[in-house]
């Protein structure tokens, strides 16, 4: 523990020494009984071992070799990660936090303070205060074009990130959002991007009861006798989807391939959550892994926010749930009018969905409108057609 705390230090206090290229990622996970697990990764882009190879009065050209890769917020770093665990609050709040006066030492201009700190009723309290200390300007000499481009690529792949696990949801209760990302009880935050413009923050975020009783669910926008009342709240209850905020869950919402991924994800008990700056980014991998959705390209919000259209989405439901599915229906292509409108890849997993139970088209002609949009409501009734509500 005593390796993790030291390294935890240090790194947090020189991060914002560097020049830019310098990736370091917190990932804590904590228990109802306040212990858990911390993990510091820390490294760098294969350009910022580069620029600090051909430094001047360096040996020899930094290399990855013996180093270990992890990727976060799009790029990839080489360095070191070392994970232990802690006993106590007092551990973990040990090795996440810097002293001013260690800071100041090091010349760094950013000093973070955490403080976990658990109420009698279970629930978790975590207090994040970043600061920009007072530095003297040193004199700046004009910086060329080209060297101010390279400055301020090697920035942009600058991270600094923690994420916290938590064994309840977590809400934020005080402090601006910029650089704070929450996914139920998964916490990120963007140390960065929270402290942009601003010389001091201070942010709190709270968990809810451990053994509180489950609030009723409702939304002002579902109501009977609507057709896709029951579905959606079976899935509502059963923890698969969530509303969009003040109350609403916009049923006849578009649907994204980022949304989508969330719940098949959730259904089958596969890793949701946060990481490299997007919402979805586990549940996305988890679905591209398993084979249920197609290739889209890196995992983005300009890649993965699209509509997904019917076909994509029916033949990800077929292919998670078709272990457990008896495909007894009589179905053929010339019963549905518009098959060959079916992209190739999912014209027979489309098939198997009509003759399983999942989908039985949009009208009475069996028409399936294979590039239409799927609403929210509409992929609520095809999981609850199978009577898959819940997490597996």
């Amino acid at each position: 523990m005593k390796k993790i705390v030291a390294l935890t230090l240090s790194l947090v206090l020189l991060c914002t020494l560097l020049t830019g290229c310098m990736g370091v990622v917190g990932e804590i996970a904590l228990n109802e009984d306040t212990t858990g697990t911390i993990k510091v990764s820390v490294g760098y882009t294969e350009e910022g071992l580069e620029l600090m190879g051909s430094a001047e009065g360096a040996e020899g050209t930094a290399s990855t070799e013996g180093l270990t890769a992890f990727t976060y917020n799009g790029h990839t770093y080489y360095g070191e990660v070392e994970e232990a665990a802690f006993s106590s609050l007092q551990e973990l709040n040990e090795a996440l936090n810097t002293s001013s006066e260690e800071a100041e030492e090091t010349g760094n201009d950013n000093e973070i303070t955490f403080l976990v700190e658990q109420n009698k009723d279970g629930t978790f309290v975590l207090t994040v205060t970043v600061e920009v200390l007072a530095t003297e300007d040193p004199i700046e000499e004009p910086t060329d074009p080209e060297t101010q481009t390279m400055i301020d690529e090697l920035l942009a792949q600058m991270t600094v990130a923690y994420e916290f696990t938590f064994p309840t949801a977590v809400t934020q209760t005080e402090g601006p959002t910029k650089g704070v990302t929450i996914d139920n009880n998964l916490l990120i935050l963007d140390t960065i991007a929270m402290k942009e413009g601003i010389d001091k923050i201070t942010c709190v975020f709270t968990t809810s009861a451990t053994a509180s009783e489950p609030l009723e669910i409702a939304f002002d926008d579902v109501n009977k006798p609507a057709w896709y009342y029951d579905a959606v709240m079976a899935l509502a209850k059963g923890g698969l989807v969530a509303g969009m905020g003040n109350n609403l869950f916009a049923p006849e919402g578009p649907l994204t391939y980022a949304q989508f991924c969330q719940i098949l994800a959730r259904a089958k008990g596969l890793p949701t959550g946060a990481a490299n700056d997007y919402w979805a980014f586990n549940a996305i991998e988890s679905c591209l892994d398993a084979g249920y959705i197609q290739d889209r390209g890196p995992i983005t919000a300009e890649n993965f926010d699209a509509v997904i259209p019917r076909e994509a989405a029916v033949s990800a439901m077929y292919l998670a749930k078709k272990d457990t599915l008896t495909v007894s229906g009589t179905v053929t292509a010339t019963d549905i009018p518009d098959y060959e409108e079916i992209s190739d890849v999912y014209k027979e997993n489309v098939l198997a969905a009509y003759n399983s139970g999942i989908t039985s088209g949009m009208d009475e002609l069996k028409t399936f409108s294979p590039q239409g949009t799927l609403t929210r409501a509409q992929v609520c009734q095809l999981f609850y057609n199978l009577n898959w509500t819940s997490a597996n």
